[in-house]
């Protein structure tokens, strides 16, 4: 009987070089599922996690061609996993989804332009038309990024 996934990481089959990978990261059981299951439609291989810690060793061992992040994360802001994103080498799109102030939203933009990341700001409540227009073009930019390495 194989092993049931620990409550803060899901972790699908292992996918192929040519598969996209979606990294999701919320505390809020909900909303990662929502997010996962539209990941999942836009056609992407997903991995999710609930905590900093586990987004923390996902990012730091699997490759992604996305990243969603909340910026409330418990006890440690999600923002801090930008800096893990830089040092990891990923220059991938990131699309911050939180019900943060405008205060830190703005403050995590300039944090990721500071670190060159590619990141855009969703407020929730979910707009999940502007969500799947979203994965879609992180879609589009991970296989053009492909095809330039392939080239």
């Amino acid at each position: 009987m194989p092993d049931k996934p620990s409550d803060d990481t899901l972790t699908n089959n292992a996918p192929s070089p040519a598969e996209f990978n979606l990294l999701v990261i919320d505390d809020d059981s909900v909303q990662r599922t929502i997010i996962s299951r539209i990941g999942g439609q836009a056609g992407f291989n997903v991995e999710s996690a609930a905590t900093f810690d586990a987004a923390n060793g996902l990012l730091t061992s699997l490759r992604f061609d996305g990243v969603t992040l909340d910026l409330g994360l418990g006890d440690r802001s999600g923002a801090l996993l930008l800096p893990v994103i830089a040092r990891v080498g990923y220059r991938l799109p990131v699309l911050v989804i939180s019900g943060a102030t405008q205060q830190l939203l703005d403050a995590t933009s300039v944090m990721s332009r500071a670190l060159e990341i590619d990141a855009e700001i969703l407020a929730k409540p979910l707009n999940l038309p502007r969500l799947r227009e979203c994965l879609a073009r992180f879609k589009l930019q991970a296989a053009t990024a492909r095809a330039r390495q392939w080239a």
